[in-house]
């Protein structure tokens, strides 16, 4: 059906500008919590592996190379059923902390290609 002079589905906002994230920065301006930065990095985590055309996963922590926080994410990652232990696609989580209170993790795949990659600002203690 047709109807002439129908303004019911005319859009009259203005079209949008910029990117609609802010940009694609890998470093959140946001401070954390430690609790508040392994969510972060979960959520992050779980929606990246999500679009990914791979999968399922495995999340191995690298030895000698992950902290208590990317420990915790990992276990997180797990008790959510997002890493299974008879996955074929296997990620390697690393994570680091500076003196700036910057935590960084990282997932490599099994060929050292970095799968994943942000830095979360951390509160001072």
């Amino acid at each position: 059906m047709l109807l002439s002079g129908c303004s019911l589905f005319r859009d009259d906002r203005p079209d949008p500008s910029g990117s609609p994230y802010g940009g694609a920065s890998a470093r959140t301006a946001q401070l954390h919590n430690e609790a508040e930065a392994v969510n972060a990095a979960v959520s992050a985590i779980s929606l990246k592996m999500a679009v990914s055309q791979r999968g399922p996963f495995r999340i191995i922590p690298k030895k000698d190379r992950t902290t208590g926080l990317g420990s915790r994410t990992v276990d997180s990652l797990v008790r959510m059923g997002l890493s299974r232990q008879q996955s074929p696609c296997q990620l390697y989580l690393e994570d680091q902390r500076n003196d700036k209170n910057e935590w960084t993790v990282i997932l490599l795949d099994a060929s050292g290609k970095t799968f994943y990659r942000k830095t979360f600002l951390l509160k001072g203690k």
